[in-house]
Order: structure tokens, then C-alpha cells, then sequence
């Protein structure tokens, strides 16, 4: 499941914040101000026992950090990630940064869900004419 943080459909503080996630949205304007040409932000969550299948993002134009908000320590490694033939997981207060134009997959083995913070931002090396 996902949660948009700042979408147009969400209720609104008075920093223009979505009420459901200030802290998040805030965060996300201080990214922006700083020049983080963010595309989407908001939270990830994988229910226990899932399996994504190995599937590609839509376009190289974008890459995503999932920072671990709630990861399952035990057993060790039962939330994993697969991009190419490379494995990692998910650690709590740590970013995991990649390119989901290329084929990945996600487990969840552990006994409770899985939670990130997912940024979507414009490809670095994309023009800025081309990020439109």
C-alpha cells in the first residue's frame, strides 16, 4: 500500500502539509528547497508473508530512496530487496537508494509489516527540460 504525503486530494495544514503527515511533508519542502527535484514522496508499506514478483519501474527518468521506518530485525534478513542479482535489506533509519527501471523484487518473511518512506525524485542526469 502507498500514502501520498503532499498530493492535491489530502487535507492540508496551514504549511500547506498533508494533516496525515506533517513531519514527512515538511521534510519533503525542506528537500525541495534544497534542490531535490522530487517527483512523489510518500509511505510503502509490505504486509508480512508478501512476495513482489520481479517486475521494472516505467522509466530510467527517476530514481527512489526508501528510508526503513519500521523494519523487522528478526530473522535477520527476512525483509529483502532484489535489484539486478544484487540482494540488500532494509534497515531502520537507513536510505536504500536505486534505479527501479532495472527488474527487482521485494520479500517480506518476517512476522510484521514492513514500512518505508519512499522519495521518488528526476534523475540526476536528466536535463531540466526533460523533466516536465
Amino acid at each position: 500500500s502507498f500514502l501520498e504525503v503532499w498530493s492535491p486530494w489530502e487535507d492540508r495544514t496551514a504549511d500547506d502539509c498533508a494533516a496525515a503527515a506533517p513531519v514527512a511533508c515538511r521534510l519533503v519542502q525542506r528537500l525541495q528547497s534544497a534542490g531535490m527535484p522530487i517527483v512523489r514522496a510518500g509511505y510503502s508499506a509490505v504486509d508480512a508473508g508478501t512476495h513482489l514478483l520481479r517486475h521494472t519501474g516505467t522509466t530510467n527518468r527517476v530514481l527512489k530512496w526508501h528510508l526503513g521506518l519500521h523494519v523487522p530485525a528478526m530473522p535477520e534478513g527476512c525483509a529483502q530487496f532484489q535489484i539486478a542479482n544484487e540482494s540488500r535489506t532494509w534497515q531502520e533509519g537507513q536510505i536504500l537508494f536505486f534505479d527501479d527501471s532495472f527488474e527487482h523484487e521485494v520479500w517480506n518473511r518476517c512476522a510484521s509489516q514492513r514500512v518505508v518512506f519512499q522519495i521518488v525524485f528526476h534523475h540526476p542526469d536528466l536535463p531540466l527540460k526533460a523533466r516536465l
